[in-house]
This record gives C-alpha cells, structure tokens and sequence, in this order.
C-alpha cells in the first residue's frame, strides 16, 4: 500500500483507542496512516454497508496521532460517519476488521 506523502495532522483519540488500534494483530510496523487506509479498504470491500454505530466508546485520557490529511479526509467521508467521533468510526472498523479477520492485499 502507498502512502501519499501529504502534509500530516493530528486526530484526538481516547487513549483505549490508541491501544485497540496498537493492538490490532496485522499492525506490527505500521504507520497509523496504513493502519486506517487499510481498515477502510476492509471496510469498502464489504458487500452489506450498512453498519452499527453502537459501538462503545470508553471514556479515558485522550491523546492524539498523527496521520496525513488525506487519510483524515477518507475517514471523515466514510459513508458511516456523519457527526461520529473519530473514536467512534475507528473502533467500528476496527469491528469491521475483526468480524471480517482477513488481511485484505
């Protein structure tokens, strides 16, 4: 997967978050950005798109990572995501991911 060397920015994520996505059993060495970019390339193959936003969302100390500008644009035009938090659309594809458990190439 390509990364777009694009100017970079800052998304605030609930530490818990951090550490699901840190957690993720294909992360190994991957950028926060491919990480996402692959999550939602998960995400889009999926046949049905409709999806819960039921999530849970723990509440703990916040804390930011950064990502290029192009891939906070992607997960802001999500069709799922109208006014969710960014803790709330990562942790749904992350459940996306997990249901789906395949490392799509």
């Amino acid at each position: 997967m390509s990364i777009m060397h694009a100017k970079s920015t800052t998304i605030r994520i609930n530490r818990s978050t951090k550490e699901v996505l840190e957690n993720l059993d294909f992360v190994r060495k991957h950028t926060f950005d491919e990480i996402m970019l692959k999550l939602m390339d998960i995400y889009n193959k999926r046949k049905k798109k409709t999806i819960s936003m039921d999530v849970k969302t723990e509440v703990s100390s916040s804390t930011t990572i950064r990502i290029s500008k192009e891939t906070k644009e992607k997960l802001e035009n999500l069709d799922f995501v109208r006014k969710h938090t960014f803790d709330k659309i990562l942790l749904v594809l992350i459940e996306v991911y997990k249901k789906n458990k395949r490392w799509v190439k």
